[in-house]
């Protein structure tokens, strides 16, 4: 049986994702391609609002980049997919995810 896929939905550039699943480790893996949103990374101002808190989170970091503070980050995870996460610890938890 097929896995469903929430499709992001775009609005000129506004687009909206959703959180498909939580890592072991509490990382948020979203609905957004990693591959569709690096190029935009290289040539335009990204950023990402998290849920209810409206935590803003600028700028895709690569898989092997690493951030040392403990403000939320947005990645392109192994999977493929953007991640979100926290330095040295769970995204799940900050979100209440």
């Amino acid at each position: 049986m097929a896995e469903f896929m929430p499709e992001v939905k775009k609005i000129g550039t506004l687009w909206t994702g959703q959180v498909i699943r939580i890592s072991d480790a509490g990382d948020l893996i979203t609905n957004f391609l990693s591959d569709e949103l690096t190029p935009l990374n290289k040539t335009s101002k990204l950023w990402f609002t998290v849920g209810e808190h409206k935590s803003i989170i600028r700028g895709l970091l690569s898989p092997s980049e690493k951030r040392n503070d403990a403000r939320p980050v947005a990645r392109m995870g192994t999977s493929g997919f953007v991640e979100i996460g926290i330095p040295m610890g769970s995204a799940q938890q900050y979100f209440n995810a």
